[in-house]
C-alpha cells in the first residue's frame, strides 16, 4: 500500500556518463554527460487512486484469510483437545470391561469344571475377554493417536 502511495509524491532521475573516444588513453577525446530528471505527477487520471484502492483491498483480504486460518487453527486444536482427552477417559473404563470379563471368566471357568456351564459358555467368555483386551488396546491407541493429533494442531509435534 505504501509503495501505491508513494507514486504520488514527486521522483527525481540522476544519471551520468563518461566516454572515452580515443584509441589511445590520453585526455583527448573525452567526454562527459551528466543528467537529471523531476517528475511531478500532477494528473495520473485516478491510475495512483485505483493502485491505493487495490492495495487497501488487498490488505484487507489477507488479514481476513489470516484471521479465517487463526480460527481455523484454534478450532483443529480445540477439537483435537477434546478428542485425547475423551480417548484417556476410555482408557480406565476398558481396563475396568477387562478386570469384569476376567471375572466373569473364572466364574464360568468354576461352573464349567463343575460340569454346570457347556464347552460353548466357556470359549464365549474366554471370547469375551480377548474382545475386552482387545478393546483396551484399541483405546490406548486412539488415545496416542488423539495426543499425536492434538501436538500436530498445537504444533508442538517433535520426531522421536
Amino acid at each position: 500500500m505504501d509503495k501505491a502511495k508513494a507514486a504520488r509524491l514527486p521522483s527525481v532521475n540522476l544519471t551520468g556518463n563518461y566516454e572515452i573516444n580515443s584509441e589511445e588513453l590520453d585526455d583527448h577525446g573525452n567526454s562527459y554527460t551528466v543528467g537529471a530528471a523531476l517528475s511531478l505527477p500532477l494528473y495520473t487520471g485516478g491510475r495512483v487512486s485505483a493502485a491505493i484502492r487495490e492495495a487497501e483491498s488487498n490488505l484487507k483480504q489477507a488479514d481476513a484469510m489470516l484471521k479465517s486460518l487463526n480460527q481455523q487453527v484454534c478450532g483443529e486444536t480445540r477439537q483435537a483437545f477434546f478428542n485425547a482427552r475423551s480417548a484417556w477417559e476410555r482408557i480406565p473404563v476398558s481396563k475396568a470391561a477387562v478386570g469384569q470379563a476376567e471375572e466373569s471368566l473364572r466364574i464360568v471357568k468354576n461352573r464349567y469344571d463343575s460340569g454346570l456351564f457347556t464347552i460353548t459358555d466357556l470359549l464365549d467368555a474366554e471370547a469375551a475377554v480377548q474382545q475386552s483386551r482387545m478393546n483396551h488396546l484399541k483405546s490406548l491407541h486412539d488415545y496416542q493417536a488423539a495426543a499425536a493429533r492434538l501436538a500436530l494442531a498445537a504444533g508442538t509435534m517433535v520426531e522421536n
